[in-house]
């Protein structure tokens, strides 16, 4: 199989902050986002604008973050600024649509993770998006088609996960109903639990191979997501024994967000 590389059918633009003091929240300007923290489920959420912008993308340019988290994508839906947490991405030309280069770089999710440097804050270069590869593209009716199977798929698995979320609720509700009301004796979590708070680990205890830490931007609704993760010795786990997670345990976040558990 021939292989392009993304710079083959893409234009690579990567962010750069402007200056702190042209950053607003009064919509002066154009929205400015910083990286993953500002994107929604296909399209970014302004929440500060910019008043002297350095990078910029346009309308439906896609944009991807480049440093930790690494690889995520969201569509632009307006000229905007770009930090140096992202890069934006357009087809050369016509022969690519924007759509299928949007689930192109979807599928690249991993590969681009392997590219990630630094042992603190994991992030890709330039050089690392130009030479990803990229299989020969189709005609442009058949990257149409991909397109349309690929949007009904996304829709499934949105339905499904708000199934999902709504049956939870009714879980959670249920489980209220059980006791609400009920005349038992109360007592404190704390007497037949036992609590123990994180440890705040310095960047410099972080190592490419070891045990995995969890930190807060590892906790979801129901698991833990293991996808960008820091490290620590394994002579750790005897030496803060007191800070080690068992089969079953449950973690639940202290600081913002607040009850994620």
């Amino acid at each position: 199989m021939e292989y392009l590389t993304l710079k083959d059918i893409a234009l690579i633009n990567m962010g750069q902050s402007p200056d702190s003091k042209t950053y607003n929240e009064e919509k002066e300007g154009i929205p400015f986002y910083q990286g993953k923290s500002d994107f929604g489920k296909i399209n970014p959420i302004p929440r500060v604008w910019c008043s002297n912008p350095i990078k910029i993308a346009e309308k439906d340019d896609i944009l991807i973050s480049v440093r930790a988290p690494i690889g995520d994508t969201n569509i632009a839906t307006e000229k905007c600024c770009i930090g140096r947490g992202l890069a934006s991405i357009r087809p050369l030309n016509e022969n690519v649509n924007k759509k299928y280069l949007y689930y192109l770089l979807n599928s690249k999710y991993k590969e681009l993770n392997k590219f990630g440097m630094g042992s603190t804050f994991k992030a890709i270069t330039k050089e690392n998006l130009c030479n990803l590869k990229c299989a020969e593209i189709p005609d442009i009716k058949e990257q149409i088609e991909v397109v349309k199977k690929l949007d009904n798929v996304s829709q499934i698995i949105e339905i499904k996960k708000k199934q999902l979320e709504e049956l939870s609720i009714i879980i959670k509700s249920q489980f209220v109903g059980m006791f609400k009301n009920k005349n038992y004796e109360k007592k404190r979590i704390g007497d037949f639990g036992k609590f123990q708070g994180g440890y705040a680990f310095k960047s410099k205890d972080f190592i490419e191979n070891g045990i995995k830490l969890v930190q807060i931007s590892n906790v979801n609704k129901d698991n833990l997501d293991w996808n960008e993760i820091n490290r620590l010795p394994e002579e750790y786990i005897e030496k803060y024994k007191d800070y080690v997670l068992n089969v079953g345990d449950v973690v639940m976040a202290m600081t913002r967000p607040i009850i994620k558990s």
